[in-house]
């Protein structure tokens, strides 16, 4: 199979507004996983794809390799998250092809999900109005990474980047220095940021340490203890006053960065547009 994903642009969260009240725009949920072409051939046999064309190596659950369509060959392009396959296209199939509108694709890819033991769930889509302010809203208050924007007459382009699916992404990353560990008491860790005095001449300059925020220890030492002066990766929803990190969360530790490097300019201010453009 020479078909590849098709990938999302990056766009800044001040255009959420845009894709909100545009009707050309759909909003799907972004899932953070495994992308995944499932391709299912007419003798039954599945082949996995990993985004950059390569053999998905892991092994997938039965359900999903051992399922027939009884639609003939198919194309299934969508996240795998934690022994569930997510579906958000189909781009090719016996009725429809990757030059189909993203809402055939869609509509081919909801009738396909009514069949007997389908191996996927549909990603969640939102088209009207308020089903994208629903949409959006919910992602920011529970948290999802983001929502993708796409155009629904928008062909499959195999392998490449288009302006017509893009990724809003709420949350962003960073590396953080442990400051403390359980020093509240509580299962957390004091969070902080390298802070160069002469930014100009970094990592050849001195630092001081800034306090950006708590983070939850619960389930996140299934790899390892985390102690003071690691690095560890902290996921967050934008940065609040002061510098302090809005809803960091323990993404996992970094043995490849060193303290020097994780400096404040690792912050990125743009995540509060979001909520401002609810």
């Amino acid at each position: 199979m020479k078909l590849r994903p098709q990938l999302a642009k990056q766009s800044e969260t001040s255009s959420l507004q845009t894709f909100v009240e545009n009707d050309r725009w759909v909003l799907e949920q972004k899932l953070d996983g495994h992308r995944l072409l499932l391709h299912y051939g007419v003798t039954g046999l599945l082949q996995a794809l990993t985004r950059n064309g390569t053999p998905y190596t892991r092994k997938l659950p039965a359900h999903i390799t051992s399922w027939k369509s009884p639609t003939g060959e198919f194309v299934l392009d969508g996240e795998f998250v934690d022994g569930t396959f997510w579906a958000f296209d189909v781009p090719v199939s016996p009725v429809s092809a990757m030059t189909a509108t993203l809402r055939e694709r869609r509509a081919l890819l909801e009738q396909l999900a009514t069949l007997p033991d389908v191996p996927f769930r549909l990603t969640p889509q939102a088209r009207t109005f308020d089903e994208k302010l629903a949409l959006a809203s919910k992602a920011v208050i529970e948290s999802f990474e983001g929502v993708v924007a796409k155009v629904t007459t928008s062909p499959y382009r195999s392998g490449g980047r288009t302006d017509e699916w893009v990724k809003v992404k709420f949350t962003q990353t960073v590396d953080c220095i442990v400051l403390d560990v359980r020093d509240d008491g509580k299962d957390s860790v004091r969070l902080g940021l390298a802070k160069p005095d002469n930014p100009d001449r970094a990592p050849d300059t001195t630092f001081k340490l800034v306090e950006v925020g708590r983070a939850s220890l619960i389930g996140k030492e299934k790899n390892g203890t985390i102690s003071r002066g690691d690095v560890i990766e902290v996921r967050y929803l934008y940065v609040g006053a002061g510098g302090r990190l809005y809803q960091p969360t323990i993404v996992g530790k970094r043995t490849d960065k060193a303290m020097h490097e994780c400096t404040d300019a690792q912050l990125r201010y743009v995540n509060k547009a979001v909520l401002e453009a609810l």
